[in-house]
């Protein structure tokens, strides 16, 4: 048998441990997963996947007898074990009698499946879905695609597989150049494993190609409940391990991570990396991380060494740490043309959006934030804000998000957190039509000493602070718009005045105590503006002033008007 290789540590270095020692310092929640009984996914007798293809039909129950065939409900096998001994041909099934457990492993390897139109199912058949208890992975596809996994239970052993494997787990070990395509991951709930859910690669650019997760729930899992992963990035020569990774209709949560790694980040929702072209959407992740104690943390939706990553529609809240980050969504290291939109964040101990890069300059760009809403977050350390720039990032769009810090009692966590090394000089990073509120005593923007503005550019936007300075930039403090316009250049365009200041008087701004299921994140409507909200027509024409696509909707799906507003909706 060929061992697993165990993922890479991702050696992310954030705030606390880049900054904290550079020139920035002066002087010197309920779960409300998916719901399958509703969905008719349990406490019924579960359907046979469609056959695309005829195939064999093996099925396994601890009735069973491993010396029967296994072709029926009534010679069933009675061991996972026994299972090894046959290959799994394309369009075969190995089904687990629903409602029992089985204790080990199914292991596919280079000799099982193999051809996404006839996929192998692994699942369950009877009532309800089959658990299965594994001391490793409780699944272990080995290259080879062509596999769809279903309807089952998969918890690890708390004193092995929650340290070392995955509950499904696909790696790829081959030469460069080849992908294993066509893996469907759907109606799992994973737990008790170090990754609910691991696609790796040994390999830059060979891996696994359109593997999708829908309708699954990956909880109490120790590293993260989905994670994707290649070998060390190479900022000379980019490349990607895995393309096409959909996960949708999904809930990480509870993935507290590693109270005794000190090396790397742990406890995290959903980690993309290495991977061209990604999709989350209708997900949701929180109260991810809650032991985390190493200089970095995780967040609940997030994506490092990616290219073309869309996270959309997604919930991501309560998620903690002991130490540095703990925040909503973030899009981390050597990630490029990517987009977060459409996404609600809340009540996180970090940030609720962060981009992030201590790599090289080349490795980070042309990624977008936009229409998306922030209500308290940045809830632990005041060295972030609830939207927090910082680092390496370059040729950035963030605009049209709503970003609120309400009164509370903890750090004074700034709404707006630019934080770029000395002798910086991005491309562009542009802020526009956002909305950024606070009555914390929390500055709204705080650009710490040190930093450098070059082509930071704020425009269009609405401000507004009952209670701390409004503008603490590079040592400087401007309790109005107009002071720190004066003063900066800032939210100035062509010689005249852009951005406003002044309460922005939306609907019913407030921070959601339950976990607001990913369906529902249009109708998250407290941050909406009121009838005669200044929000309302007075933000800039983005297309026309800066060349930027705007998507064509808003936060809550409606088609962005003539004239532009101000906010995510």
């Amino acid at each position: 048998m060929i061992a697993k290789a165990s993922p890479r540590r991702i050696s992310r270095r954030m705030a606390i441990s880049w900054f904290a020692m550079g020139p920035f310092i002066a002087g010197g929640g309920v779960s409300l997963g998916v719901d399958m009984t509703r969905r008719g996914m349990v406490g019924a007798a579960m359907r046979p996947p469609e056959e695309v293809s005829a195939g064999r039909t093996f099925h396994i129950s601890p009735n069973g007898d491993d010396s029967a065939d296994g072709r029926s409900p009534a010679s069933a096998w009675r061991t996972l074990e026994r299972a090894k001994s046959v290959s799994l041909l394309p369009g075969d099934r190995l089904l687990l009698e629903g409602g029992t457990a089985l204790e080990g492993m199914v292991r596919l390897g280079p000799k099982d499946a193999g051809d996404p139109a006839r996929p192998v199912v692994i699942g369950s058949y009877g009532w309800g879905r089959a658990r299965i208890h594994s001391p490793e992975s409780g699944i272990f596809v080995h290259n080879t695609g062509g596999v769809e996994i279903r309807d089952l239970i998969l918890t690890g052993h708390a004193d092995t597989a929650f340290h070392n494997n995955g509950g499904v787990a696909l790696f790829a070990e081959i030469g460069p150049g080849r992908e294993f395509s066509g893996i469907s991951i759907f109606n799992l709930d994973i737990s008790g494993f170090q990754n609910g859910i691991e696609v790796g690669s040994a390999t830059s650019r060979s891996g696994f190609r359109d593997v999708s997760v829908a309708n699954s729930v990956l909880h109490d899992n120790r590293d993260s409940g989905f994670s994707s992963y290649g070998p060390e990035f190479d900022p000379e020569s980019p490349s990607y391990s895995h393309s096409i990774i959909a996960i949708s209709d999904t809930t990480a949560r509870d993935n507290k991570g590693d109270p005794d790694e000190q090396s790397r980040n742990t406890g995290s929702g959903i980690i993309l990396g290495s991977v061209r072209n990604a999709r989350v959407q209708r997900s949701q992740a929180y109260r991810n991380g809650s032991e985390s104690r190493a200089p970095q943390g995780g967040f609940g939706i997030w994506a490092y060494d990616s290219d073309d990553v869309l996270i959309q529609h997604n919930v991501s809240c309560f998620n903690r740490t002991q130490h540095a980050d703990g925040g909503g969504f973030d899009l981390d290291q050597n990630v490029t043309a990517s987009v977060v939109q459409h996404n609600l964040s809340y009540g996180n101990d970090g940030p609720g959006f962060m981009m992030f890069s201590d790599q090289p300059r080349n490795c980070f760009g042309n990624n977008t934030f936009r229409f998306n809403v922030s209500v308290d977050d940045a809830r632990r350390n005041s060295f972030y804000g609830a939207l927090t720039l910082m680092g390496n990032v370059q040729r950035v769009n963030v605009f049209n998000n709503t970003v609120l810090v309400l009164q509370r009692s903890g750090p004074e966590s700034p709404v707006v957190y630019l934080a770029l090394p000395e002798n910086y000089a991005p491309a562009y990073i542009g802020l526009h039509n956002n909305v950024f509120a606070s009555h914390s005593s929390g500055a709204l923007v705080h650009m710490p000493v040190g930093a450098t503005p070059a082509d930071a550019v704020f425009a269009g936007n609405s401000y507004f602070s009952s209670a701390g300075p409004a503008f603490d930039w590079d040592g400087a403090q401007y309790d109005s718009l107009g002071s720190w316009r004066a003063a900066t250049g800032q939210e100035e365009r062509a010689n005249h005045p852009t951005g406003i200041e002044g309460d922005p008087e939306l609907l019913n701004a407030h921070t959601p105590t339950r976990v607001v299921p990913a369906a529902e994140v249009e109708d998250f409507t407290a941050i909406k503006p009121v009838r005669d909200s200044p929000l309302i027509g007075n933000g800039l024409p983005l297309g026309e002033y800066f060349g930027i696509d705007t998507g064509g909707r808003d936060y809550f799906g409606e088609p962005i008007a003539d004239r532009a507003s101000i906010g995510a909706g």
